[in-house]
């Protein structure tokens, strides 16, 4: 029964906050693709984990956006923040600049906090997830027992009404009773930048699905690209030498087999982590 209790209070907690701070959380896309959770932390500013875009050169990031649980789509403008150590980013996004600000507190004050996630029926709507804390050390490392749930890399960790830090992962470690634990760092705009000697959290991070999924997607990208310019230029070769146009038929019919099979593979790959995420 005090179990009961103490979810329902995080559950009660978080509503409320959710439905104060409902502009201010959302995911962050990749080609449309919800991949991560984000916050708006400052003026035009969006937070996430670092993990989710790193794969991006600066030039090529102008595919990812923001959308709140309000269905407001922000698109990124440039990189204002990066703490790779902390696994943390922040981003300036064109169309985040009326949306209000959550505040930060680093402070522990209850064993309760709440993350954002996923419950498998909507890949766009982020879902209360209510979390035990187990430690936060003074080097800034949160650690919290894992539910069903899948947490959402970035989502930011609330307690109260304000931010404790960012959820980043999966831990190796495991709490009481063999339970999973996730780990995430606490977030103060202030620590930016924080120059760093050793990784900043424990190394032990499972490695995360996001970026498999961002991959296959520009995967399915590539190989489509590929195929329609592998075909597009065998069926020119025909109309340049029509003696040879059997030959080519052929090839294109072999190119668009093997085309279909790897589309398809990658398409399904797509579909899973849409599904999933």
């Amino acid at each position: 029964m005090k179990v009961l209790c103490l979810t329902l209070m995080s559950m009660m907690t978080l509503a409320h906050v959710a439905q104060a701070n409902i502009a201010s959380v959302g995911t962050i896309e990749i080609g449309g693709v919800p991949l991560c959770a984000g916050f708006v932390s400052g003026p035009s500013e969006v937070t996430t984990a670092w993990h989710c875009v790193s794969i991006f050169r600066p030039e090529d990031r102008a595919g990812i956006s923001f959308v709140n649980q309000v269905g407001q789509r922000s698109r990124y403008e440039s990189t204002l923040q990066v703490d790779e150590d902390r696994d943390l980013i922040v981003m300036r996004m064109s169309g985040a600049e009326n949306l209000p600000a959550l505040e930060s507190n680093s402070t522990v004050t209850s064993d309760r906090i709440v993350a954002l996630g996923w419950d498998g029926t909507d890949s766009r709507k982020l879902v209360p997830i209510a979390l035990k804390l187990v430690q936060s050390n003074s080097s800034g490392m949160i650690q919290y027992e894992l539910p069903s749930l899948r947490i959402a890399s970035g989502s930011p960790l609330i307690q109260g009404e304000s931010i404790l830090g960012v959820h980043l992962g999966r831990s190796q470690n495991k709490g009481d009773h063999g339970k999973s634990l996730g780990e995430g760092v606490s977030f103060n705009p202030g620590d930016f930048p924080r120059e760093l000697n050793s990784r900043y959290l424990s190394g032990n991070l499972l490695p995360d699905s996001d970026v498999f999924c961002v991959k296959t997607v520009l995967g399915l990208v590539t190989i489509t690209a590929a195929c329609a310019a592998g075909i597009g230029g065998l069926s020119v070769a025909c109309v340049v030498a029509p003696p040879s146009c059997p030959v080519m038929a052929a090839s294109v019919a072999a190119v668009a087999k093997l085309c279909g099979v790897g589309m398809g593979a990658l398409g399904a790959a797509v579909i899973a982590c849409a599904v999933k995420n």
